[in-house]
């Protein structure tokens, strides 16, 4: 894998005693529904290696309700939440950032490049919370871009295989 960095992290401490709360919208990541287990258990290990999270990782992610079950065997014992209809998984996944309890020092990484969580990561920048965002470059809306402190795209390399990113 090769990394070329947009924009670097730094926000994300991971040496103090703060948490990272992971806010995933897999089928952005994905580009598109997870249709199988190896897909799932494909986008576990790819983000778990760009992000660095782990089993013990703060991880809410959101799918359909048509693909959620294939998620539970890569994703356990995360916190799965499942949409219905248009834009059902991202509602779903605002919904969990407004009502997750955060402490001082807690960092946010939103897996999205979606516009619609544009005003949630605005108020949780407003609240002095650290909100990096991660996505695949052409996916990445302009202003959810402006409203995050940090963000990092990656983009499929030239043969378009999903099992290989670049950092853009």
């Amino acid at each position: 894998m090769t990394y070329t960095t947009t924009q670097t992290p730094d926000s994300i401490n991971t040496n103090r005693k703060s948490r990272t709360h992971y806010f995933i919208d897999i089928e952005n990541f994905n580009g598109g529904p997870v249709h199988t287990i190896d897909e799932s258990n494909r986008c576990y290990d790819e983000l778990s290696s760009m992000l660095g999270f782990d089993k013990t990782a703060q991880i809410t992610i959101a799918a359909d309700i048509t693909t959620i079950t294939n998620l539970h065997q890569s994703w356990n014992p995360f916190r799965i939440l499942q949409g219905w209809g248009e834009n059902g998984a991202d509602l779903a996944l605002i919904e969990a950032m407004s009502n997750v309890i955060l402490a001082e020092g807690d960092d946010v990484v939103e897996v999205s490049g979606d516009g619609i969580f544009t005003d949630q990561i605005d108020a949780l920048v407003a609240r002095g919370f650290q909100v990096h965002v991660f996505s695949e470059l052409t996916a990445l809306n302009n202003r959810l871009k402006l409203a995050a402190t940090t963000w990092t795209t990656f983009e499929y390399d030239s043969n378009n295989a999903k099992d290989s990113y670049a950092f853009a």
